[in-house]
């Protein structure tokens, strides 16, 4: 039989279930670790915005890529229709 329990604080009382638990011999104890968060709510609210919501301090990184983008997307397009034109070329 499984059952999962989360202790969700790190409260004197929890810590000492859990050691409480541990020394029984028909318990398995597994520590599953907490994703991390690429920002906390107080970086975002630091980073400062321009006209269009794009925070400043990563603007230029993030046009570079949209930039990179644009350039692989417009290739692909004008491979596309090269390859229609030239299939309705031979159909001629």
């Amino acid at each position: 039989m499984t059952i999962t329990f989360t202790i969700k604080d790190n409260t004197p009382q929890s810590l000492a279930f859990v050691e409480y638990i541990k020394k029984l011999d028909f318990i398995k104890i597994t520590k599953i670790k907490e994703e991390k968060t690429s920002l906390s709510k107080s970086q975002t609210k630091d980073l400062e915005e321009d006209e269009y919501g794009m925070p400043i301090k990563y603007r230029d990184e993030i046009m570079a890529l949209s930039k990179k983008a644009n350039s692989n997307m417009t290739k692909r397009w004008e491979k596309a229709i090269a390859k229609k034109e030239q299939k309705y070329d031979s159909n001629l």
